[in-house]
């Protein structure tokens, strides 16, 4: 199974920012870096 993590941090803790959840499923949906912050809508994946 694949993991997201944080490539400024390298945190696993990823999780979807609710702020930025849109109406329209076809806008990417933002993840947010929970320790540091860091926000994108592609975080690499890495194997457990």
């Amino acid at each position: 199974m694949k993991q997201k993590f944080c490539p400024k941090c390298k945190s696993t803790n990823i999780e979807l920012d609710p702020t930025a959840m849109q109406a329209a499923t076809a806008v990417p949906q933002t993840h947010k870096c929970q320790k540091c912050g860091f926000e994108s809508i592609a975080f690499p994946e890495k194997k457990e």
